[in-house]
């Protein structure tokens, strides 16, 4: 499920998030985790 937008202000607001590299790693993060779990989906179709 994607992430909505206020979720992902809510994150970068609770973990004091303040600089562009701070708030790419975490949206890379979470695009890492929904390609992996996409991928394992597939894996077992």
């Amino acid at each position: 499920m994607p992430v909505a937008k206020e979720q992902i202000r809510q994150i970068i607001s609770e973990n004091n998030l303040s600089s562009v590299a701070d708030v790419y790693a975490l949206l890379n993060g979470l695009i890492s985790i929904s390609w992996l779990c996409h991928s394992e989906t597939a894996k077992r179709e």
